[in-house]
């Protein structure tokens, strides 16, 4: 799980801006002398004559506009060994809250009369925005599937109300184990670590699941 940090500066709150952990030594960034030069180098200047076309092949289209605008996620699926053990899980543990649904499935081959099924979906999140997780039992999924349907293969980051530090202990308390990160220096053990996310800079523990599947 993770939790957003703010900045301040002088006192003033600095919502987070999304940042990327990499830095450059000013000897690697090009002056503008140095583009230029990369630039003229980059094109190779050869006469076209008129019967000559400049690309055999057929010409590109257009870019395409896209098919729609993503705006959210509404669920994903996980693939679990066991969904009552799950659904122990994730509600004991993590606080998601479990329900049952019904849902028409295809029949198993041509022509065949849909199945009306059970499914459990694990929900998270404030009402009118809620997220769920639908959990699949490995080897009787509910159609259509992912290609290549695997358990503990997922790697979901959550963002929680709680400090991760808090969150780390409680963790260790019910017996979860919670994933420690050596240090670069010194290589001390720590299980709070920083990560960048979809909107700025995280603090974050680390845990897997029945299946393997590694939670942030």
């Amino acid at each position: 799980m993770a939790s957003l940090l703010p900045h301040s500066l002088n006192g003033s709150i600095i919502l987070p801006l999304r940042t990327t952990l990499k830095t450059v030594s000013a000897s690697r960034i090009p002056t503008a002398a140095a583009t230029s030069a990369l630039l003229r180098r980059s094109y190779i200047r050869r006469p076209i004559s008129s019967s000559a076309r400049p690309c055999d092949g057929p010409t590109k289209p257009p870019p395409a506009t896209p098919a729609c605008t993503v705006l959210s996620l509404d669920h994903l699926v996980l693939t679990v060994r066991d969904v009552p053990a799950a659904v122990e899980f994730y509600t004991n543990h993590l606080g998601l809250r479990h329900e049952l649904f019904m849902t028409t499935s295809p029949g198993v081959h041509e022509g065949a009369a849909p199945v009306l099924t059970t499914r459990h979906a694990l929900f998270w999140g404030p009402p009118g925005r809620e997220k769920k997780i639908n959990l699949h039992e490995l080897g009787k999924e509910f159609q259509p599937k992912a290609g290549n349907v695997k358990e503990g293969s997922a790697d979901v980051c959550f963002i929680v109300d709680e400090e991760v530090e808090v969150v780390a202990q409680r963790l260790e308390e019910k017996g979860v184990a919670v994933l420690r990160f050596a240090e670069r220096i010194g290589g001390e053990e720590r299980v709070i670590v920083r990560r960048a996310g979809a909107n700025g800079r995280l603090k974050s523990v680390y845990l897997r699941d029945l299946d393997g599947n590694l939670i942030e």
